[in-house]
């Protein structure tokens, strides 16, 4: 197989481009179009013929689906052209009939790429048209903008200079690719196509058969008689040739065959028009190379395969590096990687070629690794951060381990290269390169775009660069040395280079190597060696004093249980969360999410409350409150210039009761009542907005009117908060969290004694709970439902929206029974149970941790400790503890997973792994109702050190003894109404009031 590219500008993020390049149809009445499916009313089948491009059908998420097309009448078809959105269908069939009932197939595509699918095939007469849509390219559904009919009258010419008997040249372009046009000259002949008029072209793909063309060149025309070459080649081998160009407007298409490979014709059995939106692009000509060479040589989201990530950083700066999964590092957003190649004894070896795997110092510290194993030279990669805020950088150190019996000899390539870890899909991809250049000294630097980038402080041996136009570096390297030019300029802005390194390894010896990548410029760097030949020493200290710093941050809490990995996990979230923060900003991510949603500062505030920061939290709320707009509005997202401009039209509502229990969920944990005061003019300002908001839903319209109005009254008023609803809905997820600041705002006001505002809030508070459940109640009438719904115009399941409402917003004892039960019983039945199927595809948020904590307060900790136990499993990768915004059931595919780590999700498992060990209950403390059964029958001990409560530290140990089991409290907390422990085998209830309490349970549950 064979990809073929004309150089052209760089490319936008391919998943997510939408061309505006018109698509028309033959007829002039209106195509009527029916679907298998639509995701919802908003995406239904008639948007694929409506001419507007912000509109689409997506269909449900599973296989196979269908779009019919009725023409009204049978009439002469000759092709089609589907626009398809980012989730296209990789396999397909058109189909036509003439009634609806015979059906026959005149286009099959086994391997679509998406984008624009330009189709001909021979003019049939039909009245259906069917896009039978076999196998999905996505985890989503199918999704298509737009559709277009091609009639009689484009129906092209083909012809050639000549054709075996009985092989006609339309057989090249008749969308059936078990026909031919055959040829038996040695050489130059010729296939050309008359399209019937001019149309934009950005690339053909040309199917051969057993007899190629080794030369050949393709020429486009608007007249047949004026000639423009777009591509020529000397090397063509057979199979499939895609050539891209950059876009041309042509009627005329000429493909001029040079030498045959056998000397007896040529066999082209299908020629493949693209679309305009699918012209050459850098990004296009790095994923033909990519194809072309092996594994390991370019990133794998250039053959549009997942990639995973880790952050690495110091606590709170503004900046921070990625490791990929194969040791490729991202020194900072948007910037060129590092990607490490071995040369050994004549070998060129990738990570493709390597068993590659991960892991982080200690299993938990956010200090990662990534290993390649290529038969016993073992390739070490860690990267960490050091340094002040500010002022920090990116370390780098490479370790080559000879674990064999024979001396090697061999060289490191650290290559420099024009792109970043993150893929085009999540608004990454290429980086620009202008310029690289070194500069020799006792530590030389590299510089990327004229700035000190890469500082060596191990003495390369060599350095070399090359423009794009002239080649890539890992081609050049593959020889085992680097181009001689040491400094390049490149106008076409992709340079790329290499650093090499020479080493000779003895049987059991190691060589290692280290570089420094300025986060904040070269001359802000602290604590670069002295001298070089310090440079071991120096980041062996460096690495060391990064360790316990990370010890000390993380192992105030400690937890000692049979699966340490839940713990470890928990704490790399820790870490996370610290280093994805910005300054005074928490933020669940470091690239596509490095802002400050109130709704996340909100998790991330009580997840690092509850592990011993405080701080941090109050920093962030400050920040915040000093941004609440003048209406008592909280801002639901924030940079540095206030909420961004892409927002400015959305409605969200759930940042005022967030903010108002991250204000009390801090003092509950500090005892900081002068916070409290500073703070009550914006709790005040946060509880008028809401009222404000509420009363847009109790007029008499809603109130009075129908049940279809009736469901609305009271509540707040639609949003997008839930991140699910777009348009906006009436979302629960909004009521519940203003419930919680209602609630939170009364314990505040009783705190500082303002009877009045407590009054006020109390009454408030009733009236708005009762709307919010009669809404409920309502909809599962209406909608005949027995779960809780998510939102109020849907009556959707949404269990971990629904989770929220337990916790952190309390609501438990208020929410409708069976229906909160019915709720998770139908998310492990519907939701996670079909996901055991190896055959389920399919994608979700983990989120759904958040359902861990709803079912450790609702009493059900086996099932908590069953989903505790199941997001282990879709880590990614497992041993670097974190994960993505979205997971999908297929590891490699290419789609949008949101930022990684994404600390949001972590802040979730945090609270989830913490209430396993004590939560608060209103006076009341409750120890151990997570902990399951399998735990304190494991003869092992449980323990939990200096866990942080709103009433003070608690430690806990359930110990084996001979009676059973013992439960040993000790610790400065003082709840009013006590502590309560439940039996993990038994569920029976042991409640006390004083510490330290020794309580030994025998192994029926009795003290």
């Amino acid at each position: 197989m064979k990809k073929l590219l004309k150089q052209s500008a760089i490319a936008l993020p391919l998943l997510f481009v939408t061309s505006l390049f018109p698509v028309n149809n033959a007829w002039t009445a209106p195509l009527q179009v029916s679907a298998s499916s639509s995701e919802s009313d908003l995406y239904t089948a008639k948007n694929t013929v409506d001419g507007n491009y912000q509109s689409r059908w997506s269909s449900q998420f599973s296989d196979p689906q269908w779009l019919l097309i009725d023409l009204g009448e049978v009439k002469d078809v000759s092709g089609i052209t589907i626009r398809w959105e980012a989730a296209f269908g990789k396999s397909y069939e058109v189909r036509v009939s003439e009634d609806n009932s015979g059906w026959k197939t005149v286009y099959d595509a086994a391997e679509s790429d998406g984008g624009t699918d330009d189709i001909y095939f021979r003019k049939v007469p039909a009245r259906y048209i069917k896009i039978f849509m076999k196998e999905r390219a996505t985890s989503w559904g199918y999704s298509v903008l737009e559709l277009a009919v091609k009639g009689a009258d484009e129906e092209p010419v083909v012809t050639a200079s000549s054709a075996q008997q009985g092989s006609d040249p339309y057989n090249a372009f008749d969308g059936d690719r078990a026909t031919e046009w055959l040829n038996d000259s040695a050489s130059d002949a010729w296939i050309m196509l008359d399209l019937r008029k001019p149309k934009d072209i950005g690339g053909i793909q040309l199917n051969w058969g057993l007899n190629y063309a080794k030369s050949y060149e393709i020429l486009i025309s608007n007249d047949g008689s004026s000639w423009k070459k777009v591509f020529s080649s000397e090397k063509g081998n057979g199979s499939k040739d895609l050539i891209y160009i950059d876009t041309a407007r042509a009627q005329y298409i000429k493909i001029l065959c040079g030498e045959s490979n056998t000397g007896s014709g040529y066999s082209l059995g299908d020629i493949t028009l693209k679309g305009p939106d699918e012209s050459a692009t850098p990004q296009r000509h790095y994923e033909l190379l990519a194809e072309e060479a092996g594994p390991g040589y370019y990133p794998i989201w250039l053959s549009k395969q997942q990639i995973y990530w880790t952050v690495a950083g110091i606590d709170g700066d503004d900046k921070e590096s990625l490791l990929c999964e194969d040791g490729t590092i991202e020194p900072y957003w948007h910037s060129f990687s590092l990607m490490p190649y071995l040369y050994v004894d004549s070998e060129f070896i990738t990570s493709g070629g390597a068993k590659v795997t991960q892991s982080l110092e200690k299993g938990y510290l956010p200090l990662p690794m990534v290993t390649w194993d290529c038969n016993g030279i073992v390739f070490t990669q860690k990267l960490f951060a050091s340094g002040e805020r500010g002022r920090s950088a990116s370390y780098a150190w490479y370790t080559v381990e000879n674990t064999t019996k024979e001396k090697i000899s061999g060289k490191l390539f650290i290559t420099v290269r024009p792109f970043q870890v993150v893929p085009p899909w999540e608004y990454g991809g290429l980086s620009e390169i202008r310029s690289l250049s070194y500069e020799d000294a006792a530590m030389p630097v590299v510089k990327v775009n004229g700035v000190p980038a890469v500082i060596s402080l191990s003495k390369p041996d060599a350095f070399g660069a090359v423009r794009y136009k002239k080649d890539d570096i890992v081609n050049v390297i593959g020889t085992g040395k680097v181009p001689e030019d040491r400094s390049v300029e490149d106008p076409d802005k992709y340079a790329s280079g290499a650093l090499e390194y020479s080493f000779d390894l003895s049987a059991g010896r190691k060589a290692e190597f280290f570089l420094a990548m300025p986060l904040h410029g070269c001359d802000s760097v602290q604590g670069l060696p002295k001298k070089p030949g310090k440079a071991a020493s120096h980041f062996a200290k460096l690495f060391k004093d990064q360790k316990k710093t990370w010890e000390a941050k993380l192992d105030a809490v400690k937890i000692d249980v049979p699966d340490m990995e839940i713990v470890d996990t928990m704490k790399s979230n820790l870490g996370y969360i610290l280093i994805n923060k910005d300054l005074l900003k928490l933020q669940p991510g470091s690239r596509n999410y490095k802002k400050a949603w109130m709704r996340d500062g909100a998790l991330l505030s009580a997840a690092m409350m509850r592990l011993g920061y405080k701080d941090d939290v109050k920093e962030f709320l400050d920040w915040i409150a000093d941004r609440q707009y003048p209406n008592g509005m909280v801002p639901f997202i924030l940079e540095e210039g206030g909420m961004p401009g892409w927002c400015k039209d959305w409605k969200e509502y759930d940042s005022q009761g967030e903010f108002i229990f991250a204000i009390y969920d801090y003092y509950c944990f500090t005892g900081d009542r002068k916070f409290l005061e500073d703070k009550w003019p914006n709790i005040e300002k946060a509880l008028k907005y809401l009222v404000e908001l509420r009363k847009q839903r109790l007029t008499g319209n809603y109130c009075k009117g129908p049940d279809s109005k009736k469901v609305f009254c009271g509540i707040l008023p639609e949003s997008n908060s839930h991140e699910g609803y777009f348009p906006a809905m009436h979302s629960y997820w909004d009521d519940f969290w203003a419930l919680k600041g209602w609630e939170d705002a009364g314990s505040i006001a009783k705190v500082l004694g303002k009877e009045d505002a407590v009054k006020w809030i109390d009454a408030e508070k009733s009236s708005f709970r009762k709307s919010v459940y009669d809404s409920i109640d309502l909809v599962m009438k209406v909608k005949n439902i027995d779960f809780i719904p998510g939102c109020a115009e849907k009556g959707d399941f949404d269990a971990t929206s629904t989770a929220i409402g337990v916790y952190p917003c309390g609501e438990l004892k208020y929410m409708p029974q069976p229906q909160l039960k019915n709720t998770f019983d139908r998310y492990f039945r519907d939701t996670l149970k079909p996901r055991e199927n190896k055959d389920w595809k399919g994608g979700f948020t983990p989120y759904e941790l958040r359902d861990i904590s709803a079912l450790i307060l609702m009493g059900d900790r086996q099932r908590a400790f069953e989903l505790l136990k199941y997001f282990q499993t879709v880590k990614r990768p497992r041993k670097w503890n974190h994960w993505a915004e979205v997971v999908f059931s297929d590891y490699r595919q290419p789609q949008y997973l949101g930022d990684m780590p994404h600390t949001w999700i972590g802040a979730e498992y945090i609270c989830g792994v913490r209430n396993m060990f004590v939560y608060e209950d209103g006076g009341k403390l409750i120890l151990g109702a997570g902990i399951p059964k399998e735990w304190a029958d494991s003869g092992k001990e449980i323990k939990a050190e200096d866990l942080p409560t709103y009433f003070g530290n608690i430690s806990f140990a359930l110990k084996p003894c001979a009676k059973g089991l013992k439960l040993e409290v000790r610790g400065k907390a003082k709840p009013p109404e006590g502590f309560v422990f439940s039996d993990p085998r038994t569920g029976k209830v042991f409640t006390f009031s004083e510490l330290p309490a020794n309580i030994v349970i025998s192994g029926k549950g009795d003290e």
